[in-house]
């Protein structure tokens, strides 16, 4: 049996993690749905709107070269 954990936004089920199927043989899914996401789900979506509101606060990259060097220092 395989039990995949996620949560479902009210319109899609956003699995946590991948899973690949074996072919041609049978399997049974069972499908936890969780009504909230979890807390840390919850943090970074308040993260990424407190980004969206204040951009002047966060670095931004046009040239990908920039961004690689800044994050390998």
């Amino acid at each position: 049996m395989l039990t995949l954990q996620g949560f479902y936004d009210g319109a899609v089920f956003r699995p946590l993690e991948k899973v690949t199927l074996p072919k041609n043989q049978p399997v049974t899914l069972t499908v936890n749905i969780i009504d909230k996401p979890n807390q840390d789900t919850l943090e970074a979506k308040s993260e990424v709107e407190y980004m969206k509101k204040h951009p002047e606060e966060f670095k931004g990259y046009t040239d990908i070269d920039l961004m690689m060097e800044d994050l390998l220092k």
